[in-house]
């Protein structure tokens, strides 16, 4: 039997410091059918150089070319793409050694299934574990609709099929593009769930989903509400009133007035969560990283005991 080409992409913009891993998790994981195309967006730093490093590996493919962002670069990463089964991995994020093995297995397995997503691990730049208590499961339409269930995006694999029938991501949105299109895909064609951890996914605060929560949770918010929400989890609500409140305390830093009431008043969407919410922001502007990384090591010793 002939073996499924699987082809990843790596959109990538001055992420030298993490990239060599991820190219390493995907170049080592013992599949051979494997096509790994790097979209970079013409980086400043030392990206080229550490590419550099692989290019004898003929499965890896570099190109450095301007784009408007994240989501146009995997895009065109896509368009190059010739495999069977497609997936997107970010530049600070990496895979357990069998996971696509594991992916190939599973779609070869049910050959009804379009598109499959599993369970993830999240660490600091240190490669210390991070708790996060996400609600897991098998894809259910209506709670991902409400942000009841998470999807992890480094998880989650299609078939070739998917793009022909739906199209590429939509470029238009800043990050809520894999939740567009999970949304898009999921109201027809449920993913199935891989019990299986096949992706670790990086946490600071320099990543770009730390660095731009409240556009992300407006955004989140908008697509949502485009495919029939109407009520969101206790989750989102939380991250909302949080999110707002760091606004408002930006906006008084630079003495916005305008900017500092709107947020204020966006703040008390959901007064249930502005205590803890506030407790949080508190924290956040008097802790430093390591301080904040430390805790939640804590935080996760305690709950494994």
């Amino acid at each position: 039997m002939t073996l499924p080409l699987v082809s990843i992409v790596t959109p990538t913009y001055n992420s030298a410091n993490t990239l060599g891993k991820t190219i390493e998790s995907v170049l080592n994981q013992g599949y051979s059918q494997l096509e790994y195309i790097i979209m970079d967006g013409q980086s400043t730093d030392h990206t080229a150089q550490v590419v550099a490093r692989y290019a004898h590996d003929p499965r890896l493919q570099f190109i450095s070319e301007r784009d408007s962002g994240q989501t146009q670069a995997i895009n065109k990463g896509w368009q190059r793409a010739r495999g069977d089964i497609l997936a997107y991995l970010n530049a600070d994020d990496y895979y357990e050694l069998d996971t696509v093995q594991t992916v190939v297995t599973t779609l070869t397995e049910h050959p009804d299934i379009d598109w499959v997503h599993g369970y993830d691990r999240y660490v600091d730049l240190d490669g210390n574990p991070i708790p996060f208590n996400h609600a897991r499961g098998e894809w259910n339409y209506e709670q991902y609709l409400r942000q009841e269930l998470y999807i992890s995006q480094p998880t989650v694999f299609w078939r070739r099929e998917v793009i022909e029938r739906f199209g590429y991501l939509r470029e238009d949105l800043f990050a809520m593009m894999d939740l567009e299109y999970f949304l898009r895909i999921g109201r027809q064609y449920p993913g199935l769930l891989i019990p299986k951890t096949l992706a670790t996914i990086t946490w600071s605060r320099q990543t770009k989903t730390f660095g731009s929560q409240h556009r992300r949770l407006v955004e989140l918010e908008e697509v949502c509400r485009e495919y029939g929400a109407t009520s969101f989890s206790p989750t989102v609500e939380m991250l909302w009133t949080e999110a707002n409140l760091l606004e408002a305390l930006r906006a008084l830093r630079v003495a916005d007035w305008q900017d500092l009431q709107h947020h204020l008043a966006d703040s008390t969407c959901y007064p249930r969560h502005l205590p803890k919410a506030l407790a949080r922001v508190i924290l956040s502007g008097i802790l430093p990283a390591s301080a904040e990384s430390t805790l939640r090591r804590l935080l996760l010793r305690k709950n494994t005991q």
